[in-house]
């Protein structure tokens, strides 16, 4: 068994602590770039935060500015699809294109309530409705009685469905 010399043992540490220290220098040298190509990845990646958040806020003006406009436009083009209903209803003779604006406006809307599409039951409604508001004005004490007959005879025509409950009341 060879011993080495107490000279080549120190030797040996001496070389295993520079390479150690070598090594621990390089280390070093490797997490300080590492950290400063951190540091540079994440002030990018900020900026582009802030420039994404600020495209974000600018499409969510826009967007509430469309909604909005979209509201307005949904308005306009029910308000005239009614009064094109209601001057069809009210034409005898409204023409192709009358019907054909009321058919596309429809279709652009279908969720809109045109009491002008359904005429009859429109009709019905305006019809139930006077005979309702001459029930009332009948039996009011503005009325003359010798007209009360006649009138109740109207009305019942109208909207038969209350002549019972008026007549009953005001008799």
């Amino acid at each position: 068994m060879t011993t080495n010399p107490p000279n080549q043992e120190l030797a040996s540490l001496a070389i295993k602590a520079a390479r150690a220290l070598h090594d621990e220098k390089r280390h070093y040298r490797i997490a300080a770039e590492e950290n400063a190509r951190l540091r540079t990845e994440n002030a990018r990646l900020l900026s582009e935060r802030h420039t994404t958040n600020a495209a974000l806020a600018d499409r969510d003006v826009a967007l509430k500015a469309a909604e909005n406009r979209i509201a307005e436009l949904e308005a306009a083009a029910s308000a005239g699809l009614k009064s094109l209903s209601s001057f069809i209803f009210d034409t005898t003779d409204p023409g192709a294109d009358a019907f054909g604006a009321q058919w596309l406006l429809q279709q652009a809307m279908p969720q809109v309530d045109d009491p002008f599409a359904e005429p009859d039951r429109y009709r019905d409604e305006i019809l139930r409705q006077a005979a309702k508001r001459q029930r009332d004005f009948i039996v009011s004490d503005d009325y003359a009685c010798e007209h009360w007959e006649s009138a109740m005879d109207v009305a019942d025509l109208i909207d038969p469905d209350e002549q019972t409950a008026t007549s009953e009341g005001g008799a």
